[in-house]
């Protein structure tokens, strides 16, 4: 017998089921779909003020979230939302209802500051409440870039020549041939007359063949000059104050500073090369040729192809001159403090662990290699007349235009802007490190902790940016607000002279600043000074587009 009603109520219990699954279904489609987010800001870790507005939001643009704070509690339901928070330590919760999914990030909220300090650009538009005596704007990026903001740089980079180009080795290509020779260059008679390979320094890959001729030699250095040119020039007076200057204050400073070079062909003394291809090529005042410092390898097959080496400790000079300020012999004597810089780092990082058998560091980048020359420069006490003041005067005015330790706004990998810029960075650390002090009675230079700072970038396993950080003891970033800062309010200054021959330590100007309502290209790692931006309500507010990264503000 069949009871009543049971299949009618069957298919009601199967109905259900059905809707069961199907509900089941769309809420597990719900959850997946709104699994997926993330908190954009605020950062975890960074430090707000209880005076500064937060951006709060997520990269998914609905109203099914709940902000929550472990000081504040509830802050709201939007994706995109800006409040201020309390003092304290905050555990900001985002919960999404839709997945019941939920992320955490933890910041610290301070009083409200009693002095200047960074704000972190969070978004564009954005705006900063400003006190009654604020003047002026400070913009500094770090990993951050923008497309537009508020300011516009206009610059001339018609400017003098580079000190040096900086040539890139192949480490995986040359071998080493070490020469077999008597010790020292007064038991073993060095050549009359020699040729040399020149590179070219207008295109970089030609070679000029120079006679030179032995015009000078002790213990420390032997001294060519171009045969031709020296024969028919009147410059030996010239010449003379550059090898006094290179003997009596150069060279034993970059002893104390940076240490040896390699010597590879083993005879006790660094070649230096007076030539007039640097004169009429115009490009640099002088250079030191990596190459050189390898086994010669006339075979192209081979991958230590290395024709044009000279397999000595060499430096290549332009002969000075009083028609052009590039070569005077203030000029020359700092490009020799410059190259020999160069020459003893590279050893220090490559060809000293090559010939140990050891695995060498890379070869530090060029913004890096060239700061710490011109500092150099600076440090053997011909920063004014050899022209690195300049350079460092020239990118403060145009400090926009270059980045500390990527290309510049043209593009160029290495200018006259970033060797000033970093140069100066440079010196600011060395003197927070300790800087040096002079022996009253030999008037020598004796570390009081920058040297130490300085070497230990050389020693780093780093070879760019992070190297800083990593011998200072501190994170580059760090160093870079702090510099920044120290830089827009005018304290970076330097009244020191040198005992020996009185020029200026380190001598620069102000940094120059730049209208505000204006637009321009923010690079990475720049600073940029702005002036004139009071206004009626307090407000102001910085505008732009394409941000990306890490870029603050600073009024002061």
């Amino acid at each position: 017998m069949r009871k009543i009603n049971e299949c009618p109520f069957k298919l009601l219990k199967v109905a259900f089921v059905l809707f069961i699954l199907l509900f089941s279904g769309c809420n597990q489609d719900v959850r997946e779909q709104f699994a997926d987010f993330e908190i954009i800001t605020p950062k975890d870790n960074r430090t707000y003020y209880t005076d500064e507005k937060i951006l709060f939001s997520t990269n998914l643009k609905n109203s099914n979230f709940e902000w929550t704070s472990s000081i504040d509690g509830f802050l709201g339901t939007q994706s995109l939302q800006v409040l201020s928070l309390s003092e304290g330590s905050h555990e900001i919760q985002l919960t999404s209802k839709l997945s019941n999914i939920t992320k955490t990030v933890r910041i610290k909220v301070e009083e409200k500051r009693t002095e200047n300090e960074w704000h972190l650009l969070t978004g564009l538009p954005q705006k900063i409440f400003l006190k009654n005596d604020i003047q002026n704007l400070g913009i500094c990026s770090l990993s951050g870039s923008c497309n537009n903001i508020n300011a516009q740089i206009k610059a001339n980079d018609n400017f003098t020549a580079n000190r040096d180009l900086n040539f890139k080795y192949n480490r995986r290509a040359l071998l080493f041939k070490r020469h077999i020779s008597s010790r020292s260059a007064i038991n073993k008679k060095l050549s009359d007359e020699e040729f040399f390979n020149v590179i070219n320094t207008e295109n970089q890959n030609e070679f000029h063949q120079i006679e030179g001729k032995k015009y000078y030699a002790d213990e420390n250095i032997v001294i060519y000059v171009e045969k031709s040119f020296y024969e028919k020039n009147n410059c030996k007076e010239k010449i003379d104050i550059c090898i006094r200057n290179f003997n009596s204050i150069i060279l034993p400073r970059l002893k104390i500073l940076w240490g040896k070079c390699a010597d590879i062909d083993d005879n006790g003394v660094i070649t230096i090369l007076f030539t007039s291809t640097i004169n009429k090529e115009k490009t640099a005042v002088g250079f030191f040729y990596p190459n050189d410092l390898f086994s010669i390898n006339t075979d192209i097959n081979s991958e230590s192809y290395n024709p044009y080496s000279n397999e000595k400790d060499i430096i290549y000079v332009a002969f000075p001159s009083d028609e052009d300020s590039n070569y005077s012999t203030g000029s020359i004597s700092a490009t020799l403090a410059h190259e020999m810089t160069h020459a003893i780092n590279f050893s220090n990082r490559i060809v000293f662990p090559l010939l140990k058998n050891e695995e060498p560091l890379d070869q530090m980048e060029t913004f890096l290699d060239e700061g710490l020359s011109h500092l150099t420069e600076s440090l053997c006490g011909f920063g004014d007349s050899g022209g690195n003041s300049s350079f460092v005067n020239y990118y403060l005015k145009n400090s926009g235009c270059y980045s500390f330790c990527k290309n510049d706004i043209y593009g160029a990998a290495d200018s006259v802007g970033q060797r000033g810029a970093v140069s100066l960075f440079l010196y600011y650390l060395f003197e927070k490190a300790g800087g040096i002090s002079w022996n009253n009675n030999t008037l020598q230079i004796r570390d009081e902790g920058g040297i130490r700072f300085l070497q230990n970038i050389v020693k780093s396993s780093e070879s760019s940016w992070h190297s800083i950080g990593q011998a200072f003891g501190k994170p580059t970033d760090f160093l870079f607000l702090d510099f920044a800062k120290n830089l827009l309010e005018n304290n970076i200054t330097d009244t020191k002279k040198d005992p020996v021959t009185n020029e200026n330590v380190f001598s620069h100007n102000e940094l120059s600043t730049y209208k505000t309502d204006e637009s321009f290209k923010l690079l990475e790692y720049s600073i940029l000074k702005q002036s004139q931006i009071s206004g009626a309500e307090n407000i102001l507010e910085i505008l732009g587009d394409g941000l990306k990264g890490n870029v603050y503000t600073f009024p002061f």
